[in-house]
């Protein structure tokens, strides 16, 4: 997967007609939503050279022909930049179908926050639409009342890391390369972000200058946490690959000689390599998950309405006490009080959003929404008077400031205030 490109690179992709990927996609939509960025495209477009150089084009063209052109195109594929992503939701006819006519109507109208900025500069170009966009924007209080400091800087790779015998290194600031030895394994540090545990090559015997403890070979034990705004992954001993989200912690022995058994907290998604002869298990509580290869999305959080597995490919078989259930692809079990409740109707983007480095909700209440922000810029979420009843559809990218993603959840009648470490949820 490449990394993230230069926007520049990417509108130059977009405009020849070149495959975006989601996040690639997301980010161009994000970016047109700045009237000052088409501002800067017009500019651009009206420089033959540049036009030449950058759009495969003749230079016996008149430049602004192919400004507008360009905001033709935009107008052709408005429905792509302004989607609501029904078309991602197998399910979605069928759940449209058992909606009332009133919910279904105000779903339709609240969708409008999705990409409304970007809609709005599409509008403002072709004619008609800035007034609106520029209305709704001088409304919020983020932009025009608060001050720069009350901004929120989007969280990171941050997490730390707990050894065998108990010291703990803080990853987010230690270097590349080794960072310790634990048995039999090695702990490496590939990247920003990255971490991978790999046997140790010496003939799979511990180094005589580990600090791990294990002489009597004892199954050691290490614990990546990460904090409110952080988020890590971890290559395990057997090959797995684990993403942590923000305020989740991961526990695993740094050596698979059996059961490969592993506890979470928090969200968590796996891709588990495949060995028959050890089973892999993911405990949480009470609970357990069972699977032999498969990729699957764990969320455990406390502040949750239940504990959710759902299934990506493979399979898996989830049980808490007695009851257990064995999902399929595409199916989602929700364990909570009343027992375990499959959910065959899940829209899989959303779930795997968060490793994706999106935030994405489907028909999700602001409740929902603002559990997800708060724990990524680390703030607690406080609502004034009624909390609003509407429901969003809508894709951001994580990379952004607070308050943009305040601004464009604003678009739909829902105000917020940033007050130091805290969001205010105010209703219109």
């Amino acid at each position: 997967m490449r990394g993230d490109l230069p926007m520049t690179e990417l509108i130059l992709m977009y405009l020849n007609g070149e495959a975006l990927s989601l996040r690639e996609t997301e980010r161009l939509k994000i970016w047109l939503s700045k009237p000052e960025h088409l501002k800067k495209l017009e500019t651009q477009f009206k420089d033959p050279n540049w036009l030449v150089r950058n759009l495969k084009v003749n230079d016996d063209v008149h430049e602004i022909d192919h400004w507008r052109k360009f905001l033709a195109l935009l107008k052709e594929r408005g429905e792509f930049l302004v989607n609501t992503e029904e078309d991602e939701y197998e399910g979605y006819e069928s759940i449209q179908e058992r909606e009332s006519t009133e919910r279904r109507e105000l779903t339709r109208r609240i969708k409008v926050w999705r990409y409304a900025a970007a809609a709005a500069v599409v509008l403002a170009v072709i004619g008609g639409g800035y007034w609106v966009y520029h209305a709704r924007v001088a409304k919020e209080p983020i932009v025009a009342q608060a001050p720069a400091m009350q901004d929120l800087a989007p969280g990171g790779n941050k997490a730390v890391l707990t050894l065998a015998n108990g010291s703990k290194i803080i990853l987010d600031s230690a270097s590349n390369g080794n960072l310790a030895e634990q048995g039999k394994t090695k702990v490496i540090k590939i990247s920003a972000g990255q971490l991978s545990y790999r046997l140790n090559p010496i003939n799979g015997k511990p180094n005589a200058n580990s600090a791990s403890g294990d002489a009597n070979n004892e199954v050691l034990y290490n614990t990546i946490t990460t904090p409110a705004g952080g988020q890590y992954q971890v290559e395990l001993p057997d090959g797995s690959k684990v993403w942590l989200d923000a305020s989740s912690t991961l526990r695993f022995p740094t050596v698979f000689d059996g059961p490969r058994n592993v506890q979470v907290n928090g969200q968590v998604y796996f891709e588990v390599a495949k060995d028959p002869k050890q089973p892999f298990v993911v405990v949480s509580g009470d609970k357990s998950i069972a699977v032999l290869g498969t990729s699957f999305n764990v969320n455990a959080y406390t502040d949750e309405p239940f504990f959710a597995v759902t299934l990506i490919n493979g399979a898996v078989k989830v049980q808490e006490g007695a009851s257990q259930e064995t999902l399929r692809p595409g199916q989602q079990a929700q364990v909570s009080s009343g027992g375990i409740r499959v959910n065959d109707h899940v829209n899989l983007r959303q779930v795997t959003a968060w490793k994706d480095g999106l935030f994405k909700f489907y028909n999700s209440d602001i409740q929902t929404i603002m559990r997800e922000i708060g724990r990524w810029y680390n703030v607690t979420i406080v609502y004034e008077g009624k909390i609003p009843e509407d429901r969003f559809t809508g894709t951001m990218d994580k990379s952004l400031n607070a308050s943009d993603v305040l601004k464009i959840l604003a678009l739909s009648k829902v105000h917020f205030r940033i007050e130091g470490q805290r969001i205010v949820v105010m209703p219109d």
